[in-house]
């Protein structure tokens, strides 16, 4: 199966996303990237009309969830290192995640968003403060609304960690702050470590948020109305 030139314009389109990794793709990236794409689409084995969306979001949140790992390099500056290593920046990409099955969450929320496109569905990255006082990095969630006009969110990364440790995932869903990345985020979200802004200090000049994924669609509808707004 080969991607058509319309699903490789809309992966494009997620990848130019200021929150995504847009900097770090370098021209002989996307061929590799087409062709990791491609692998998965032959796995699944079926031509996107063949699938109704709820088996289409769920094989692509699974499939990413059972064949990618969390980058635990990505940190290794935190254990003693002087500074970061700029070559981590890979592991924040779709291409990480499907080549190499190792990323952060934004390769993995990168990956389920190309993936989700290649199939005709529309979806969005939304920024979140994981549930506990001692989570204090920010984390990238995907949105995407399926069939039913239901948003649905994707997190593979958070839903594998939730098995292992025998958590309820939609009651960590649930749990978790939920945020529209503004420019400020987008130009912060690497920084001098990785890392970017702390999720304490995003929250607190933050105004567009929901606790819990009951009011995600309103969410979806500001950056609808930012993204109209530049049209």
């Amino acid at each position: 199966m080969m991607l058509s030139e319309r699903q490789k314009a809309e992966i494009l389109e997620v990848i130019a996303e200021p929150v995504h990794a847009c900097g770090v793709y370098e021209d002989y990236m996307i061929p590799a990237l087409w062709k990791e794409i491609e692998k998965v689409m032959k796995k699944f084995g079926k031509d996107a009309s063949e699938f109704q969306s709820t088996d289409i979001i769920r094989k692509i949140n699974n499939y990413i969830k059972s064949n990618v790992s969390i980058r635990s390099q990505y940190f290794s500056f935190m254990n003693g290192l002087e500074e970061f290593d700029t070559d981590e920046l890979f592991f924040r990409t779709a291409l990480a995640a499907l080549q190499k099955h190792e990323a952060m969450c934004a390769g993995y929320t990168e990956a389920t968003r190309c993936l989700l496109a290649v199939y005709g569905y529309k979806s969005y990255t939304l920024i979140s403060k994981l549930p506990g006082a001692n989570k204090q990095l920010l984390h990238y969630v995907c949105v995407v609304q399926n069939d039913d006009g239901k948003y649905v969110v994707l997190d593979p990364e958070r839903e594998g960690a939730c098995e292992r440790k025998g958590y309820d995932f939609q009651k960590y869903l649930n749990g978790m702050t939920y945020i529209v990345p503004g420019n400020d985020f987008c130009n912060e979200k690497i920084g001098s470590t990785g890392v970017g802004i702390r999720a304490s200090d995003y929250l607190a000049r933050s105004t567009t948020i929901c606790r819990g994924f009951d009011e995600i669609g309103e969410l979806i509808e500001i950056m609808e109305e930012k993204r109209r707004g530049k049209t």
